[in-house]
């Protein structure tokens, strides 16, 4: 059995069973790429299921596309044309999608700390502008003239 490194920091899988199905994927019929465009995306949605990757493949070449690929709404997009580049573009994006998940609690701290400051920010400056204000029209007043 291929035990891959992967396997630390992919969560969602438990380490048998992705050890297991990755390395089937490896030694087997991962290889043998399939010629059509049918059987591309049909074999690219049987490594997803295999893996339990809670995603689909979707295969839609568009070489005017500036991604290769990308993650969204639950599919795995892949724009590149060429079958070869498709798989790249698809194994890729498939741990680029792991690597995020596993990341996703930082950002989320971080855009709560940043609306947290902003909104401090905001406050600030919405009294310094008062204050200023409250200068000014005391300047301005024509009885102090």
């Amino acid at each position: 059995m291929y035990l891959s490194p992967l396997n630390t920091f992919l969560p969602g899988f438990g380490i048998g069973r992705f050890s297991i199905c990755f390395s089937n994927i490896l030694e087997g019929e991962a290889w043998e790429r399939p010629s059509s465009m049918t059987d591309i995306e049909g074999d690219m949605n049987k490594k997803l299921r295999k893996l339990q990757v809670p995603l689909r493949a979707k295969w839609d070449p568009n070489p005017e596309s500036k991604l290769s690929g990308e993650v969204k709404g639950g599919v795995l997009y892949i724009y590149e044309e060429d079958p070869k580049k498709a798989y790249e573009t698809f194994w890729h994006e498939l741990i680029d999608f792991y690597v995020s998940r596993a990341a996703e609690p930082y950002r989320i701290l971080l855009n709560a700390v940043i609306r947290a400051v902003n909104d401090d920010a905001h406050k600030r400056k919405d009294e310094s502008v008062e204050a200023l204000r409250k200068i000014v029209e005391g300047m301005t007043n024509e009885s102090e003239w």
